[in-house]
């Protein structure tokens, strides 16, 4: 939960590749206004500074987002070798321990850093990946 202290409309935060959103505006819960915040609305802002359309998502995503930024690893580019960890798939047999490669630029899905890797169908959150040495 964040409290609406912590966070404040027209604050910047950057991801871990390098992506950026600007909080525009949240809602706070309860009558009095002294609740958690509830949703953040958001501009997504990609490396080059290009602004996409207003977003929004629940705040608990928002701020595990946000506060992702501080394991923070390079940016994904195309080439890097990663593997998937924490996540279903990671789980699955048929991903377990596969080394893939990155094949584009990140970019926002609905409030996620996703980037495509090679021989995998749509694209896939980069807070699941984790680099490794070739």
């Amino acid at each position: 939960m964040i409290r609406p202290s912590s966070i404040d409309p027209d604050k910047t935060f950057i991801g871990k590749s390098g992506l950026m959103r600007r909080v525009n505006k949240f809602r706070v819960c309860g009558v009095d206004g002294s609740g958690p915040i509830g949703d953040v609305f958001y501009t997504p802002i990609d490396r080059s500074g290009k602004e996409g359309k207003e977003k929004s998502c629940y705040s608990g995503d928002f701020a595990r987002w946000a506060v992702s930024e501080v394991n923070a690893q390079e940016p994904l580019k195309p080439g890097d070798q990663v593997v998937m960890h924490t996540c279903y798939e990671a789980r699955k047999e048929k991903y377990k321990d596969k080394v893939w490669t990155v094949k584009s630029e990140p970019w926002d899905l609905c409030g996620s850093e996703v980037i495509n890797l090679e021989g995998y169908s749509g694209g896939f959150a980069t807070e699941y990946l984790k680099r490794v040495e070739a």
